[in-house]
């Protein structure tokens, strides 16, 4: 299960540690991790800071157990009991729920995972009707989408690390990992749209001005690529993107993607506009995509912005 660790007793207790066997390369030996520390900012970003607010990794027997050990309730000072402890997973979110075993005991507490605000499903367990029951509906599960992405992984590499870590089931991220990566797409649409037209405008200040068409010269660098490498003997693939920079700023300033195929349309499902990969419909040749980027790219600042473009190809 996953949890966090706010203790503050944690820094003495490494302090009065005999220290932890690190290997060297002549030979292993005893070393402490605050020898030869020269002030406290060296330490600000190690798992030993007392004041970070990071995820830690136990097993539930040992969590359960420690609890059982060392605290007792605070009403009827009753001892805590593994049944009284419920824990609830949704992905790698974990909710723990106590309720004291004394029936006349008002007793009860709860360590919640940190839930979303924006696009939340409202939807509920039925056991815990406070607790979301979407996969979506936690921060730590759109982070583990995220991370996928960015290591080029999706379903499968999720799956991999939450049964490695005894952290969630397999089915869970087959059934809604493509779901929960839907839904930070549009967002990452939506914030890529908003900070190309910024970076656009930093562009238009800083580019000079001309005095007959009163339109700002603009002086962008393009470039266009596909998603799959050309081999040198077939120049086919299925996607592309043409990306212009700005001189000036070396900022990206406009972004086109073209695609030639969508599985959704392909599999007959429905689907909404903005989750089709190929809503214009696509059909042109692979080579032609770099140039019909260039060409939308000029046209839409020319006719939306009214600038004048100055192009390095």
């Amino acid at each position: 299960m996953v949890t966090k660790i706010k203790s503050a007793s944690v820094r003495r207790d490494v302090d009065s540690s005999k220290g932890w066997i690190t290997p060297s390369p002549k030979r292993v030996r005893l070393t402490s991790p605050f020898t030869d520390v020269e002030s406290d900012d060296d330490l600000e970003d190690t798992v030993f800071d007392s004041n970070s607010d990071s995820n830690i990794i136990v097993q539930q027997s040992s969590f359960l157990k420690f609890i059982g050990d060392n605290f007792v309730c605070k009403h009827c000072s009753s001892k805590f009991r593994d049944r009284s402890i419920v824990v609830d997973r949704i992905g790698f979110a974990s909710n723990v729920f106590w309720k004291c075993t004394n029936r006349a005991c008002p007793g009860e507490a709860s360590i919640r995972a940190t839930t979303c605000q924006v696009e939340a499903s409202g939807k509920t367990r039925r056991k815990n009707p406070t607790t979301p029951s979407f996969l979506s509906d936690y921060a730590i599960n759109r982070q583990v989408v995220l991370a996928c992405q960015q290591s080029g992984g999706g379903a499968r590499m999720a799956t991999t690390f939450g049964g490695l870590l005894s952290v969630s089931r397999r089915s869970i991220w087959m059934e809604c990992f493509s779901k929960v990566e839907q839904l930070i797409g549009k967002f990452q649409i939506a914030l890529g749209k908003k900070i190309v037209a910024k970076n656009l405008r930093d562009e238009i200040a800083l580019s000079p001005m001309n005095d007959d068409l009163q339109k700002a010269q603009l002086t962008l660098l393009m470039d266009g690529g596909w998603d799959q490498r050309a081999s040198g003997k077939a120049y086919n693939s299925s996607s592309g993107r043409h990306v212009s920079v700005g001189g000036r700023t070396n900022k990206v300033c406009a972004l086109v993607y073209y695609s030639k195929r969508c599985s959704k349309c392909e599999k007959g499902k429905p689907h909404p506009t903005d989750l089709c990969a190929n809503p214009d419909k696509y059909a042109k040749s692979s080579k032609a995509m770099e140039a019909l980027g260039a060409v939308e790219t000029v046209l839409d600042i020319w006719q939306h912005v009214l600038t004048l473009m100055l192009l390095l190809l």
